[in-house]
């Protein structure tokens, strides 16, 4: 049984913005997780795991895939280490390519967003102890910020304009 306030907290409200089962030409999700990605923890996982899924898989999938693998809950601030893992959720922790070039998602933009740090989708202890050594009251609006341009960018390509009004909603939604 997972106690810990701050992911329960983050957990509750990415399953109200995650909403239900999802069945389109896209992709199969429920509760946000997609048979794609179950099927990278449980080789097999069929459309019917996914229908069936419950709210408290999907909350221990998120736990330990998201939560625990980015190191999320060593973010000091409840409210930054939830945005973190909406976002992280919502578009991915990103990372560097091969080339050296970001790929931006939730912890790529948490690390631009703190400033003087080197940017590669991991939050390593030198991460952590910068987030952690700066005043969330300043670092959160410019995350919110970097993940609002972020959006805007992807919105630009073919087909993602229609999804740029929900993100951005999800994004600004203080309500948690």
């Amino acid at each position: 049984m997972i106690t810990d306030p701050k992911f329960l907290a983050a957990v509750k409200r990415t399953l109200r913005n995650e909403g239900g089962y999802v069945d389109n030409v896209i992709e199969t999700t429920n509760f946000g997780i997609s048979l794609k990605f179950l099927r990278t923890c449980q080789p097999g996982a069929t459309a019917d795991d996914i229908r069936a899924m419950t709210a408290e898989a999907a909350t221990a999938l998120y736990y330990t895939y998201f939560w625990q693998a980015h190191r999320l809950g060593e973010i000091a601030d409840a409210r930054l280490a939830g945005r973190a893992f909406d976002l992280t959720v919502n578009m991915g922790a990103g990372g560097i390519t091969a080339a050296g070039k970001p790929v931006w998602g939730g912890v790529t933009l948490l690390q631009l967003a703190t400033r003087d740090i080197s940017v590669d989708g991991l939050l390593g202890p030198v991460t952590l102890a910068a987030i952690n050594a700066q005043d969330p009251a300043r670092l959160y609006p410019r995350y919110v910020a970097a993940a609002d341009l972020r959006y805007r960018a992807i919105a630009q390509a073919p087909g993602k304009a229609l999804y740029l009004d929900g993100w951005l909603s999800r994004l600004h939604d203080e309500d948690a």
